[in-house]
């Protein structure tokens, strides 16, 4: 895995904006492959719907929907998360992964 990304913002109306954050690639390490397991497959298969529900704004439903497909998601992307979270201090705090 490399790094770093580009930084991808969405608006409400659907206008999406990427910005290239370097030029240079720098290694962050090797990311095993795994199959994924029975509730993993049920979240990830989840990502369009927590897309629509963060746009359309939060609710607790929605909330319990984004902290459970976020938190699946750093459990299976360990490098790039360890790379990224700390980035995101206060959401990584709300999400209050197991």
């Amino acid at each position: 895995m490399a790094a770093p990304w580009s930084k991808s913002t969405l608006s409400a109306s659907g206008e999406i904006v990427v910005e290239r954050l370097s030029h240079q690639l720098r290694s962050l390490g090797i990311q095993g492959v795994r199959p994924l397991q029975g509730t993993e497959i049920v979240l990830a298969n989840r990502e369009q719907e927590v897309t629509r529900l963060l746009l359309a704004g939060g609710t607790s439903a929605t909330s319990d929907v984004v902290r459970n497909f976020t938190c699946a998601w750093i459990s299976r992307q360990s490098v790039v998360a360890a790379a990224i979270t700390p980035l995101h201090p206060d959401f990584v705090a709300w999400l209050a992964c197991p």
